[in-house]
């Protein structure tokens, strides 16, 4: 099984997603310039896997009790504090990529910037406060939740800026 490849799991996940919300899409549409390879694609995609490799560390952190050190998942490598170190960092990366895709290459609007970094605000405090202690309910509704919040985020920021352009 794939899961049981040291190391590996949580970058299976991170992939999957970037291809399925970001390759495949690009290979639907009819924009000029967005193609399957184009710099905008790939950027898109990292950010989606990093995005998704940060969201999946708690949930590594939350089984480190039952993984222990025969999965070889982050936290058992590095250790929880080190986990959390690098799921923050991998979101303020993925929040880094969306700046240059929304700033330099007119990808996204300011609105869509600003929606993403406030909800990088409340990822990165549930992602501090991980710890194999939290209840289920923790990881199940506050952790899960996050991407429910981004989407009404963004959601908002284009009702907003579609409001304020007309």
């Amino acid at each position: 099984k794939l899961r049981e490849v040291p190391g590996i799991k949580i970058f299976i996940i991170a992939i999957v997603w970037a291809i399925i919300c970001g390759f495949l899409p690009a290979t639907a549409t009819s924009t000029p310039g967005i193609h399957f390879f184009s710099f905008r694609v790939i950027a898109w995609s990292l950010c989606l896997s990093l995005l998704i490799f940060s969201l999946t560390i708690p949930f590594d952190i939350r089984d480190h009790h039952y993984d222990g050190e025969k999965l070889k998942t982050i936290p058992s490598i590095t250790g929880i504090r080190r986990s959390v170190v690098i799921a923050n960092g991998s979101l303020l990366f993925s929040a880094l990529i969306v700046a240059v895709l929304v700033f330099f290459f007119h990808t996204g609007s300011a609105a869509m910037f600003a929606a993403y970094a406030a909800w990088c605000i409340p990822a990165s405090v549930l992602i501090a406060k991980s710890s194999p202690k939290r209840s289920e309910y923790y990881f199940s509704f506050w952790v899960d939740g996050l991407m429910i919040l981004l989407f009404l985020l963004l959601w908002a920021a284009d009702f907003i800026q579609r409001f304020a352009e007309s």
